[in-house]
């Protein structure tokens, strides 16, 4: 496979990620949800993943089996994402407008080979702590 699909796929396997559960206590920051979020995707940790979601996205997807299905079939269809050689780059967090609730907005880069995408993901403050709440 094409390292553009794989990093496609990365970032389909990432973007495409919702549902509801209780979110287990987590990191601290929003730089380090998205790096512990793109990390459980790359790892195709599909549990961890779920559990940095905002209960907003896990709700639009109803259940984990559910997401560990869609996640499974984009894997399927565009190429398993791994994180063999590729490398991520977790920028800035600034202030983000989010519906009533505190966000943030990080830049996120993921390279592989000679292949570079760049992205943002919204972040949102939730119970104790922050979870990835989609991509903009």
């Amino acid at each position: 496979m094409a390292v553009g699909a794989t990093v496609l796929a990365t970032v389909a396997t990432l973007a495409g990620v919702v549902t509801h559960r209780a979110p287990t206590s987590g990191p601290d920051s929003p730089r380090e949800v998205v790096e512990a979020f793109v990390t459980a995707g790359l790892s195709h940790d599909w549990r961890a993943s779920w559990e940095l979601l905002c209960r907003s996205e896990q709700l639009e997807l109803g259940s984990l089996d559910r997401y560990v299905f869609v996640q499974e079939a984009a894997a399927a269809m565009l190429g398993r994402p791994d994180n063999e050689g590729t490398t991520v780059v977790v920028g800035a967090a600034r202030p983000y407008a989010y519906v009533d609730r505190e966000a943030r907005l990080v830049e996120v880069q993921l390279a592989r080979a000679d292949e570079t995408h760049e992205m943002q993901l919204v972040v949102v403050r939730e119970d104790d702590g922050f979870r990835a709440c989609g991509q903009r």
